[in-house]
């Protein structure tokens, strides 16, 4: 069927035979430009006739209103691929040639003033979870890999809004807000995610989930593209996150500024904090490989991070902080600042170790760490390098030690920016 404009268009004729006459304005033949005004009187087949140049008339009036069987032919199958075109383009193709439009669940118009065609399936998801936030249909949820400054983050969040009162995670203190219906087990299902954030959001701006045991199910399993959940994750320089301080780490390897040889090397040989954040991020514990971890492991971890709303980057927390309050709509909240020893802080991991093998050695068995950490500031919301000039973060982190579920089979040691 004919679109109801494509005839005005001029993509369709519905006169096959008038298809095979040429049609050329009486203004492109000289011989017709100096007519005579009085010729309005003329019939209306005489004005049609005067679209055709005089010596073609009497040849073409015949064939105006008769063509061969092949003409016909060609005629319907011209037709034919036309209006296939045009119909794919109205069914599929309407983002070529108008402003992208994506809705949030209120129906309203999410901002998204990206041209269409360009606007990528991760941008389109976002627009629809941050309209959904401003609204107070979406939560909130920061995945928080052990030293990785989640608690100045928790901090940060809960100035701007409710959030359980422990480290931002569920416990006995928020028995009274926590949805009775929901327990406190993370991460979700695919199928759990979208209802338990819709009732979380009715008690909580903000929730937090600490790994720094191996999550319990894949943390790809969580349905990270729900309208009703806004993600984020911090990132940070697994070296300087190795290096982090607390109070497990001090217990079996001693204090850093004491630490012995012996110590250093059973420090850098602890299995546990081999690929400590590619561990936790993939399903099958790849990252544990060290050295021998895979390219395929790596790109595992990325396809997990190219799927959260926000990235953070500690290296420069209090300006990314800051610019997400600002996306969400949210006033800027005040960062805290932690206690931290300036004299470690305002030395290179190498010169902390002080031992250049121990540091290679550390650094050849986290290498899919680091890979994936210089990976991630492509796609953070804050590119730190192109700050003018990056702020030091190392007392923006606290230490960790009543961290949430740490065990030293588990759980990693390191902050630092």
């Amino acid at each position: 069927m004919t679109s109801p404009n494509e005839e005005s268009l001029g993509l369709v004729s519905t006169n096959c035979d008038r298809d095979f006459v040429p049609r050329v304005s009486y203004r492109d033949d000289p011989d017709e430009n100096d007519h005579n005004d009085d010729d309005d009187d003329d019939d209306d087949h005489d004005r049609d006739e005067r679209v055709l140049p005089l010596h073609a008339r009497r040849e073409t009036h015949h064939a105006s209103r008769s063509s061969t069987p092949w003409q016909r032919l060609v005629c319907a199958a011209r037709i034919t691929i036309v209006v296939s075109i045009v119909g794919t383009l109205l069914v599929t193709g309407k983002s070529l040639f108008h402003v992208g439009e994506i809705r949030d669940e209120s129906g309203a118009s999410a901002e998204h003033d990206v041209a269409a065609g360009s606007a990528s399936p991760r941008d389109e998801i976002r627009a629809v979870q941050i309209s959904n936030y401003r609204a107070g249909k979406a939560l909130l949820l920061n995945v928080h890999i052990t030293h990785h400054a989640g608690t100045t983050f928790c901090d940060a969040m809960k100035q701007l809004g409710p959030a359980p009162a422990f480290a931002c995670m569920r416990d006995d203190r928020d028995r009274d807000e926590w949805p009775p219906s929901l327990d406190h087990h993370r991460p979700w299902t695919r199928d759990e995610t979208d209802g338990n954030a819709i009732a979380l959001r009715k008690a909580y701006h903000f929730l937090s989930w600490e790994f720094g045991i191996l999550p319990p199910t894949p943390l790809k399993d969580v349905d990270w593209e729900s309208p009703h959940l806004v993600s984020v994750i911090l990132m940070r320089d697994p070296l300087e996150r190795r290096l982090a301080a607390d109070a497990t780490v001090e217990k079996y390897f001693g204090e850093e500024e004491s630490r012995t040889e012996e110590e250093w090397w059973e420090f850098a040989e602890y299995e546990g904090s081999v690929n400590f954040v590619l561990t936790r991020l993939t399903p099958d514990r790849c990252g544990e490989k060290g050295e021998d971890t895979t390219e395929a492991c790596l790109e595992e971890g990325k396809e997990l991070l190219r799927r959260f709303t926000y990235i953070l980057d500690v290296q420069c927390l209090e300006e990314g902080i800051k610019a997400l309050s600002s996306e969400l709509g949210l006033p800027r909240p005040h960062v805290k600042r932690g206690i931290a020893n300036d004299s470690l802080h305002q030395m290179t991991t190498r010169e902390r170790i002080g031992n250049d093998e121990i540091y290679d050695f550390i650094v050849k068995r986290n290498r899919r760490d680091i890979e994936l950490y210089e990976w991630s500031k492509g796609l953070s919301l804050v590119k730190c390098s192109e700050l003018t000039s990056t702020p030091v973060d190392d007392d923006l982190l606290h230490v960790d030690d009543d961290a949430d579920d740490l065990e030293i089979g588990n759980v990693s040691e390191t902050e630092q920016p």
